[in-house]
Order: C-alpha cells, then sequence, then structure tokens
C-alpha cells in the first residue's frame, strides 16, 4: 500500500516539478571486513533521509531491506555489485530528486581467527602460501582482463613504490640477486622453479577466477587473498610481514 500510494504522489508531483535531479550516493558497507567482505551476513548502508530506496543486487545474492540498511544473507564468493536508486519528495517545494550509486563488493579470501589454545610449533612450508624460509610474494593477475579492472588496483601491479619494497624486503633466489616476487599471469608456466609452480597452483586453486590474487609468506606466517584495491593498501598488507 506505501508503495502504491508513493507511485500515485510522484505521478502528480512529477507533472508539476522541475526535472528530476541526480547524484551519486555515497554508499558505506558495515560488516567484518578486513580489506574484503569475509562473510555473510553483512550490511549496505545508504544515507537516510530520502522518501523511498530501491535496492537490485544480483543473481545468486539473498538480501532483506529496511529503508537506507540492505543486509546481505547469502552471496557467493567473488566480486559482485550492489545498487541503490533513492527518490526524495520536497512536497513543500513541489520537488522529486532522484538519485543512484552503487558499490563494488568481494566477498571471501580472509579467514577469521580462530579462538584456540597456544600454538606450538611454527608451521610448515605446507602451511603458508609460498614454501620457504623468508620473505616471499607471489601476486596473480588474469592478463587478458586486466582492462577490467578499477584503475586504483590495475596501478598496483606496476607501482614503483610497490616493486621497490619488495626488491628491498624480498629474499634474494639462487643466484643471490634476484628478489624472490613474482607478478604474472594465472597461466604462466612455473615448471621449471618447483617453489613458484607450487605457489602458482596453489593460488589458481584458492583463487576461484578471483584475480588478481595475492599470497605472502614469510616462512612463519602468510596470507593469501584478492588483491587489495589501492596502493596504500597493498603496502600496509604487505609490511604486516615483510617488516
Amino acid at each position: 500500500m506505501r508503495r502504491a500510494t508513493l507511485a500515485l504522489t510522484l505521478c502528480l508531483l512529477l507533472a508539476a516539478a522541475a526535472p528530476a535531479q541526480k547524484k551519486t550516493v555515497p554508499l558505506s558497507i558495515q560488516g567484518d571486513t578486513y580489506l574484503v567482505v569475509k562473510a555473510v551476513p553483512f550490511k549496505v548502508v545508504a544515507p537516510a533521509g530520502a522518501t523511498d530506496y530501491t535496492w537490485s543486487v544480483p543473481v545468486g545474492v539473498e538480501s532483506t531491506d529496511s529503508d537506507n540498511v540492505l543486509t546481505v544473507t547469502k552471496a557467493p564468493v567473488g566480486q559482485f555489485v550492489i545498487k541503490i536508486k533513492m527518490t526524495t519528495i520536497d512536497f513543500d517545494a513541489k520537488k522529486v530528486t532522484k538519485d543512484t550509486g552503487e558499490v563494488t563488493i568481494t566477498l571471501g579470501g580472509v579467514q577469521p581467527p580462530t579462538p584456540g589454545p597456544t600454538p606450538g610449533p611454527g608451521p610448515t612450508p605446507s602451511d603458508v602460501p609460498i614454501a620457504g624460509d623468508g620473505f616471499r610474494v607471489l601476486i596473480v593477475e588474469d592478463a587478458a582482463n586486466r582492462a577490467k579492472l578499477p584503475a586504483s588496483q590495475e596501478v598496483i601491479l606496476f607501482d614503483k613504490s610497490v616493486r621497490d619494497y619488495l626488491a628491498t624486503k624480498c629474499v634474494k633466489g639462487d643466484d643471490n640477486k634476484t628478489p624472490e616476487r613474482r607478478i604474472c599471469d594465472k597461466g604462466i608456466d612455473y615448471s621449471k622453479q618447483k617453489v613458484w609452480a607450487d605457489a602458482l597452483e596453489r593460488a589458481n586453486s584458492k583463487a576461484k577466477g578471483t584475480y588478481p590474487w595475492i599470497a605472502i609468506s614469510n616462512g612463519k606466517e602468510g596470507f593469501e587473498g584478492p588483491l587489495p584495491k589501492t596502493v596504500d593498501e597493498t603496502l600496509a598488507l604487505l609490511k604486516k610481514y615483510g617488516g
């Protein structure tokens, strides 16, 4: 009944109102997050105060909404986009404002800590994303689809500050010169480099099509998940394990 009444009101106002104004609606994410959303449920919040909110989620995503708050209860791991259309009616000014916005969600890739007893001996090489002692980093991309990445994320693959950090902090390879870091396509052949062949196989298996993917190991602990969205976030993540 509320939406029917709103629709009738809109029809009457639009006939006399000035052309609808449009602007981008800022959305914020509230949930269990660490660079990406770790798990459902989580909330997407639009600015309060509009007359009507219409949320749009892709196929496979289940959600409930209460005006300006959308709660996602089920969604596939990976990236998807949530959109909002907001209508605000100023009855005194006889003006209707329509705003739209969207937010890209990356779900999964970070495992929450599990409470338990004090850990025993450090992990074996099979427990970390990349085998071996010392700081090593692997970034895997889908080169054929690189152009689809947000500009702030694509630039990470070539950023000088990221490459300089890796060159300085990563252990050296067998030649005692080359830093042990790789930024490569998902289909590259590392069959002659067992450490990297194993790391790439594991990364592709864990990523399940979500690229770019980053794997980090310092020989004792590590991280594997979707590449952060910005250079600053990437450097912060690298420094957590590389010092």
